[in-house]
């Protein structure tokens, strides 16, 4: 009998999880669309060995569908165990889908034909467009500090060519973006930023920040948390994992990077007990993550000054300087 549907809707089945694979991919950027992959992966094998037709296939041509079959379920994974990066996987998907097209064009009949033109419509949407790029959350990198039990990371981004579907839609939703809301910085009399008018107690001279690639690098933030808990006695940490991201300037100013949003995707997916941001980012990183802890810096010594206070304390974010 599941043979029997299979046949019947194998390939219903196989296009409408092709569509919530790639909307799943659109949307979210999580473990969902390695798991739908999976699962889409497993149907075109069954489709591939047991579906209507297939059978009836020249032996050569059928050979090539099912060796595709192991090798895309294969792909899905070491998506599913992060092995392989996701767009590896709907891409997977879409030649699956293109493959089933040639199936279905190759019964000569006015049905199969617009069936499998449908099919390769849809398969285009996975189709790299040549010199456009996306950029998506990758693996954040670990800065390890010996004898210390806390956890230093700083998210990271990957590009790839950007697909078919996603270019559309981002060039139909590029008039309507609304500009991304900053946070201003409370200001004293003279002008100052709320971080001038505290002095904190630490006394980091400006050579500290000034090395090699520090006003540019997104990691220099967590590079130089990492070599300061180094230098110190105490975890500064506390052992809990830490995460952050931003340039620090000569005189220890934490610094803007580009696509903030990708970076705290990334930072969303690992799940910290706390993420520094810059300041000026800060409402735009609290729209994309609600439930994590964001704290805003200004200057690298806030950094140490929160991580100093007591863990307790930690989500209530109220106190000293971070009343931003």
């Amino acid at each position: 009998m599941l043979l029997r549907a299979l046949k019947r809707s194998g390939l219903v089945l196989y296009s409408g999880l092709y569509f919530v694979l790639w909307a799943a991919y659109m949307a979210m950027k999580s473990p969902w669309p390695a798991a739908i992959g999976a699962v889409s992966a497993l149907l075109f094998l069954l489709v591939a060995f047991f579906g209507t037709g297939m059978r009836e296939k020249k032996r050569k041509s059928a050979l090539y569908y099912r060796i595709f079959a192991v090798v895309y379920l294969a792909v899905a994974a070491l998506a599913l165990l992060g092995l392989a990066p996701l767009f590896m996987l709907v891409l997977c998907s879409a030649i699956g889908l293109l493959g089933l097209a040639v199936w279905h064009w190759q019964e000569k009949s006015a049905g199969g034909r617009f069936v499998s033109v449908a099919l390769t419509v849809a398969a285009l949407l996975a189709a790299p467009v040549p010199g456009q790029y996306t950029i998506d959350p990758a693996a954040p990198s670990e800065y390890a500090v010996p004898g210390k039990a806390g956890v230093l990371k700083a998210p990271n981004t990957v590009k790839r060519l950007t697909q078919a579907g996603e270019w559309a839609l981002s060039a139909a939703s590029v008039a309507d973006a609304a500009p991304a809301k900053r946070l201003a910085l409370i200001e004293g009399e003279a002008g100052q930023d709320f971080g001038d008018l505290f002095q904190l107690p630490y006394d980091i001279p400006e050579t500290y920040y000034q090395w090699e690639g520090a006003d540019s690098d997104p990691h220099a933030l967590i590079r130089t948390l990492a070599k300061w808990n180094a230098e110190s006695e105490l975890d500064v940490t506390q052992g809990q994992k830490v995460m952050g991201v931003g340039t620090v300037l000569p005189d220890g100013r934490i610094g803007m990077v580009d696509r903030i949003e990708v970076y705290t995707r990334s930072a969303i997916e690992e799940g910290p007990d706390v993420f520094f941001v810059p300041v000026e980012a800060y409402q735009q990183v609290k729209d994309i993550s609600k439930k994590q802890l964001i704290v805003p810096v200004s200057n690298f010594a806030e950094v140490l000054y929160f991580l100093e206070q007591p863990i307790e304390f930690w989500p209530l974010r109220n106190f000293g300087l971070f009343c931003h």
